[in-house]
């Protein structure tokens, strides 16, 4: 397959991920963006809860599998790396887990399924926040532009502080973290899982369709 044709599928896949959640979200009674986690429309009793899981999470996760096969197979240097690709594939694998793992009702870690879930969702959120500053690192980006180097730098830096500042945090260390940073606003934050999450899926989407539309 073409390096084009491999990075359109790529694109498509975050695009179509995007479309899906934000229908779900809307025809989802009751459901709320702000507070809301995006696990919650896949959830056991949720009304489209197949769509978001197995036409939603996996395919994402295929999309970004098939970033890790361009940025290894079309690769501008002769000796290629393999960190890169391996953060993608880890990604992927991490994000078709979440898929086929569903969330507990209301977000909760009450069951095995829920806590695999759970630590798929904190390996995604981690994965995703060290790839963009490792690229330029590594063989991938160094023919790369200035711009799209320090473009990759401010994603990583804010992906990194919205992983630290992730509501319902899996470690208490990193509640303990956020009540120190926030104080009074701890219960506010707290309530916004929904926006934290849509706001870390578009920064580091929008990152991934711009590597791979390079």
């Amino acid at each position: 397959m073409k390096a084009s044709q491999l990075k359109f599928l790529g694109i498509g896949g975050v695009i179509w991920f995007s479309v899906i959640i934000a229908l779900a979200g809307i025809v989802t009674p009751n459901y709320s963006h702000v507070s809301q986690a995006i696990s919650e429309l896949g959830e056991p009793g949720a009304p489209y809860q197949w769509i978001v899981n197995f036409g939603g999470f996996v395919p994402l996760g295929v999309a970004i599998m098939i970033s890790a096969i361009a940025s290894y197979k079309f690769s501008e240097s002769e000796t290629r790396s393999k960190t890169i690709p391996a953060l993608f594939g880890l990604t992927s694998l991490a994000v078709i887990i979440a898929g086929l793992f569903p969330t507990d009702p209301g977000g909760r870690r009450d069951t095995t399924i829920g806590i695999i879930h759970a630590f798929a969702g904190v390996s995604i959120l981690s994965l995703a926040a060290v790839t963009p500053l490792a690229t330029i690192f590594f063989d991938t980006l160094k023919s790369a532009g200035i711009g799209f180097k320090i473009y990759s730098i401010a994603t990583a830096l804010a992906l990194v502080g919205l992983f630290l500042m992730t509501p319902n945090a899996v470690f208490s260390e990193l509640v303990t973290l956020q009540r120190a940073v926030l104080g009074d606003w701890f219960s506010v934050w707290y309530g916004m899982l929904g926006i934290h999450q849509r706001g870390f899926l578009l920064i580091y989407c929008a990152w991934l369709v711009s590597f791979l539309a390079r």
